[in-house]
């Protein structure tokens, strides 16, 4: 039988040896890693400071955070490696020393563009085609455009902070007496502008670019108001005096953008002022819905005019049939539709009265409640040349009350 030699090391011994070894090499990469900390920390104190100061901060408080976190990425590392030095230590000190120095590393990555004391350049950047920018704190190398990483200007920082605050130039649509040209407190500009094609001005409520022309645009002076203003004058569509001729037998009513402008006797000239420029027009016999198509008419110098022909209906002066003029009086507690023949001559308001013209003979007149289709029996009435009348009367049924 074999006997153990005394002297040789037993294997718990070995792993005990091995464990140790190994536990020194980690204390030695913690050290190494923990000094490489310390470092770098120190070496970017003052760029950590001045980052922070660019957040409006003072300088005692940037100093503080800048030293407290430079402190706490040090002190608790190092009591975690005393602790493992001595046998002591715990996973939650391995992972004490390995996280925490990170904290001397993040306020360094704050986003700065320039030293808020000195005003020294941060960052480096490239422009990338999609007019985004690519920076890093160092010089270097676009990785996507290969194009060389430049210290940032004020004119691009000043760009980029104005694209995420959303500052960029919208032009104004108002009407030009609610525009604030200036801040009523400091007097800054709240306009700017730049001349347009028309030889007037298009504005803008921040600074920039004209989205058009790429025209810088100009913060508004005194001087640029009242330009604007007298542009904007003389700018606005010209008045002038229009004629409409009306040849027909019967008046007619003159519409202008579905709104009634005048009333034009039969066989008549009426003068009327109209802005220049393309206008809806449509005329309808007077009192009924017997109505042109709407038409454009581009008003202006070559067109000063309206005529309203004469309708096939109508006959020459000597042979046309005398005239009735008729009264309709309505004694209905409802406005009533009067027809005549298949016609509708016009709406009668409730016990009220209205004054048509109709050529004299025989019809079949008939009342309807406005809007409906509950109409009386229709009447079979001769009307002769002159003054005539027509009532209609009461429905004690809907009129009780």
């Amino acid at each position: 039988m074999n006997r153990e030699n005394p002297d040789s090391p037993s294997t718990g011994s070995r792993l005990g040896q091995l464990s140790g070894l190994a536990l020194r090499l980690v204390g030695f990469a913690l050290v190494a890693y923990l000094a490489a900390v310390a470092a770098y920390g120190i070496y970017n104190y003052q760029g950590t400071r001045a980052k922070l100061l660019t957040y409006g901060i003072t300088d005692a408080t940037a100093s503080l955070l800048a030293s407290a976190a430079l402190l706490v990425a040090l002190a608790v590392p190092a009591i975690s490696i005393f602790r493992i030095a001595v046998g002591r230590g715990r996973p939650k000190d391995f992972a004490l020393a390995m996280v925490v120095p990170v904290l001397a590393w993040l306020p360094s990555q704050i986003p700065a563009n320039f030293d808020a004391r000195s005003g020294v350049v941060l960052r480096y950047c490239a422009e990338r085609p999609d007019s985004t920018l690519f920076c890093l704190d160092h010089p270097g190398i676009d990785p996507i455009t290969q194009k060389e990483l430049a210290p940032i200007s004020s004119d691009v920082a000043e760009r980029e902070y104005r694209k995420r605050q959303g500052l960029v130039p919208k032009r104004i649509a108002v009407e030009n007496a609610t525009i604030e040209f200036f801040d009523p407190l400091s007097g800054k500009a709240r306009v700017f502008f730049a001349r347009n094609d028309s030889g007037c001005f298009d504005l803008f409520d921040n600074e920039g670019f004209h989205p058009e022309t790429q025209e810088r645009l100009q913060p508004a002076t005194r001087e640029f108001v009242r330009k604007f203003k007298e542009c904007s004058r003389s700018a606005q569509p010209a008045n002038f005096v229009a004629e409409v001729e009306n040849t027909d037998c019967v008046p007619h009513d003159i519409y202008f953008n579905g709104e009634l402008v005048v009333a034009v006797p039969a066989r008549s000239i009426q003068q009327i002022r109209v802005p220049s420029g393309p206008m809806r027009v449509r005329n309808c016999i007077s009192n009924t819905s017997r109505c042109t198509a709407e038409r454009s008419i581009q008003w202006g110098p070559s067109a000063p005019s309206l005529l309203i022909p004469e309708s096939a209906d109508c006959v020459t002066q000597s042979s046309r049939p005398a005239a009735v003029a008729l009264t309709v009086y309505n004694q209905h507690c409802r406005s009533q539709d009067l027809y005549v023949g298949n016609d509708l001559i016009g709406t009668i308001p409730a016990q009220r009265k209205r004054f048509f013209e109709l050529v004299a003979g025989q019809y079949g007149v008939r009342s309807c409640l406005s809007g409906t289709v509950s109409c009386a029996e229709p009447t079979m009435v001769t009307w002769e040349p002159g003054t005539q009348s027509f009532t209609i009367s009461t429905d004690r049924r809907l009129c009780a009350d």
